[in-house]
């Protein structure tokens, strides 16, 4: 089975806030949730399996003022409405049109790995998003995950130009719900007469599908929507549908949300503004990084040119409580990340810990090539668990002390380097002693894997990585200085271990 991205967060870790999955991150709607529990007893019963009043509700929400389409169905999430329409397609022994099965994305780049899933699983052959001839297309707008986006215009442009006579379209608008309170204008809700006309005049069927689950931060309990272009479309997905795939709290919870301006004009108004700040401030700290999407969504896809160190960072994120999505993970896109929109303090937290490793960047030093697999991970940990191997100089303490006594707002050092077995100190003697006067009782350190070859403990001695380990474990100290730990780069380059410290604020 293919995992999910948004199964990031079912580790053993400490969650602090999921970046990783682009939900809303105002949270559950309050009038959503109140009717999700008002009169809880009815889990008790079947919900109504032409799923009223609930359907009749959203549609008249989604159309307000526009011609409506009443072919509209409601199911466990998008995913499941994908694959049911792919699966009746492809078994559908009426209609013929699809007998070439192939099928084609929406984007010359990569987008949301769920339609290449369900076609492949039906045995679609997957062809170009330019090709002229294939059966199906699938359409994310906008796409998840490179916040590429087309307005009403462009979207009908593609859909004349690519899409051939006698084929299906399907068009996931889950997302464009962000673009604020005039969202129907620039959706396909708006073009009930031109998606009538292309069947009517090429045979091409156009789909809608929405995603309630992320707008509305539900996943948890998963609904969704798909509207067919005829009747005929319509009666066959609830001909093939499993009877009461959609749960009746997620229908109750649905109905609730969209009578909640207040939550949607909160989500239209802050989404841009925390999305903006937080562009600008990753931009600050990682100029060489670009990111993508328009200014509207959730999420921000971004290409840190650096597969080594987007893992890194997608690493130190999760261990601290703040997984984000790594984009080698569905889309092969190894240098890519993929962040999703928070409030402000949980962004302020994601900013702190990918700062922290700014200095690893070798895009940033491009001289430190770092080996794979020589950082574990960066954390915070008790100081009284680390183990010393070596003497300080008290002199070299004391002046360390008073330089960052003199400090006033920002006090940065590198942090400390420790092995990662049993937290014995490879480099920062004397930093740590700082931080003992300084009364700390957690700090900050990098965990390095001390058995790779490219370690060098002294280049001028003969010490090796076992005098380290038993100084430390016999408290046996080696003099002062003893060890000059250096590392050697993929170009061959000798470095200063320190080279690969984060550079941290103590206070």
């Amino acid at each position: 089975m293919e995992q999910h991205g948004g199964q990031d967060i079912n580790i053993k870790i400490d969650l602090i806030d999921d970046f990783s999955v682009t939900t809303n991150f105002l949270g559950l709607s309050s009038i959503g949730k109140d009717e999700m529990l008002k009169e809880i007893n009815d889990i008790t019963h079947y919900p109504n399996q032409k799923q009223e009043p609930y359907k009749t509700n959203l549609i008249n929400w989604l159309y307000k003022d526009l011609v409506k389409n009443n072919n509209l169905i409601l199911g466990n999430g998008a995913s499941e409405l994908l694959d049911l329409l792919i699966k009746i397609i492809r078994y559908d022994k009426k209609y013929k049109i699809y007998e070439n099965k192939s099928w084609k994305p929406g984007s010359s780049t990569v987008q949301y790995i769920e339609y290449e899933r369900a076609c492949k699983n039906y045995e679609y052959e997957k062809k170009e998003y330019n090709n002229l001839e294939t059966d199906i297309t699938c359409i994310i707008n906008p796409c998840n995950p490179t916040g590429e986006y087309k307005n009403i215009t462009e979207l009908k442009e593609y859909i004349e130009k690519y899409c051939k006579k006698n084929s299906l379209v399907i068009v996931d608008e889950s997302m464009q719900l962000w673009l604020g309170p005039n969202f129907r204008e620039d959706s396909l809700l708006s073009s009930k007469e031109w998606i009538d006309n292309m069947y009517k005049n090429n045979g091409i069927l156009i789909f809608i599908i929405h995603s309630w689950t992320k707008f509305f931060c539900c996943t948890g309990i998963r609904i969704g929507s798909i509207i067919s272009p005829t009747k005929e479309y319509n009666d066959l997905l609830i001909k093939y549908q499993v009877p009461w795939s959609c749960n009746i709290l997620a229908l109750k919870y649905i109905n609730g949300c969209i009578k909640d301006d207040d939550y949607m004009n909160k989500t239209w108004d802050m989404t841009k503004k925390l999305r903006h700040e937080l562009v600008e401030s990753i931009k600050l700290i990682y100029p060489n990084w670009n990111i993508y999407g328009e200014n509207f969504i959730s999420w921000l896809w971004i290409n840190t040119n650096d597969g080594q160190f987007a893992k890194l960072i997608y690493d130190i994120c999760k261990f601290n409580g703040l997984p984000i999505r790594l984009g080698i993970s569905g889309y092969n896109s190894p240098t890519f990340i993929r962040i999703a929109v928070r409030n402000k303090e949980s962004n302020a937290k994601l900013l702190e810990v990918i700062s922290t490793i700014k200095f690893v960047n070798k895009i940033n030093y491009p001289h430190i090539k770092i080996p794979d697999n020589l950082i574990i991970k960066f954390d915070y940990i008790d100081i009284d668990n680390i183990l010393c191997h070596e003497k300080i100089i008290n002199e070299r303490s004391n002046a360390l002390e008073k330089y960052i006594n003199t400090l006033e707002n920002i006090k940065i050092i590198p942090a400390i380097i420790i092995e990662h077995k049993n937290n014995i100190l490879i480099d920062g003697h004397h930093r740590l002693n700082v931080f003992k006067q300084l009364k700390f009782t957690k700090i900050p350190v990098l965990y390095i894997n001390y058995y790779h070859p490219n370690i060098i403990v002294n280049p001028n001695n003969l010490l090796t990585i076992n005098d380290v380990i038993n100084a430390a474990l016999s408290n046996n100290y080696l003099e002062p200085k003893s060890t000059q730990h250096m590392i050697i780069d993929n170009n061959n380059n000798i470095h200063p271990i320190v080279s690969i410290s984060p550079i941290i604020n103590i206070i």
